[in-house]
């Protein structure tokens, strides 16, 4: 059961994760530490690896539930369990935004088409190996279509993780005021990833059918040149 969260957020930023990971996650928790070094809201717990964590699981899911930002840095796969995690305890989650060129599948090939540009959310693929369309922000987060991702997320460009420095001023420098009101739209959505099998409210079988009807009234207004509600 999700409890309400307490307004103002106790806590600006929660991150618990294993920064030896990658150069992304390197560069966040040098600049957690930095703001950890001048201010008291910050929580920072880096793990040794996936199987030795720093704090318990409930406690640490406590403790985003405090939190004002928990930051989602680039993992194994474009997409994590760390997010729902954040989700689920109303942490507004911390993205980093980079342009992906994507190479052309099968499909595209066929039909002539080319590569194209999309979006991604904390995920830079390696230059060394082509990105796929999977990558692409429409595609690694759930019901894109009917969530209002940008009004619950805050996102930065990706660009900063070349500079701590930087990237901790930019952090102490977001609105705390917008920040609040990103988590009070979240706490209003985030029954929406969840399975509430009393069924008293909407949760994430609703949001499925909802993301289902709204593929397929897409669709349909593509091929009759109509726009739906």
């Amino acid at each position: 059961r999700l409890e309400p969260l307490e307004h103002p957020a106790p806590t600006f930023i929660f991150s618990m994760m294993d920064e030896k990971l990658n150069p992304q996650r390197m560069s966040v928790g040098a600049a957690l530490r930095i703001l950890n070094a001048s201010r008291n809201d910050i929580r920072y717990f880096p793990i040794g690896d996936h199987r030795s964590l720093s704090l318990p699981p409930l406690v640490a899911f406590s403790m985003m539930q405090q939190s004002l930002l928990c930051p989602i840095v680039q993992g194994d796969l474009p997409f994590q369990h760390r997010l729902f995690d954040t989700l689920a305890a109303g942490c507004v989650p911390l993205l980093f935004a980079s342009k992906l060129i994507v190479e052309e599948d099968a499909k595209s090939r066929h039909m002539g088409g080319a590569s194209k540009e999309c979006e991604a959310w904390s995920w830079e693929q390696p230059a060394s190996k082509p990105a796929k369309d999977g990558f692409c922000v429409e595609h690694t987060l759930p019901f894109h279509r009917t969530v209002p991702w940008r009004e619950i997320t805050v996102r930065l460009d990706s660009g900063l993780l070349r500079e701590p420095i930087a990237l901790a001023a930019v952090i102490a420098s977001l609105d705390r005021a917008e920040l609040a009101r990103k988590r009070l739209r979240l706490e209003a959505v985030r029954r929406r990833f969840m399975y509430d099998w009393s069924g008293e409210s909407a949760d994430a079988f609703s949001s499925t059918l909802e993301e289902i009807c709204a593929l397929l009234q897409g669709a349909e207004g593509n091929q009759t040149g109509q726009r739906f509600p």
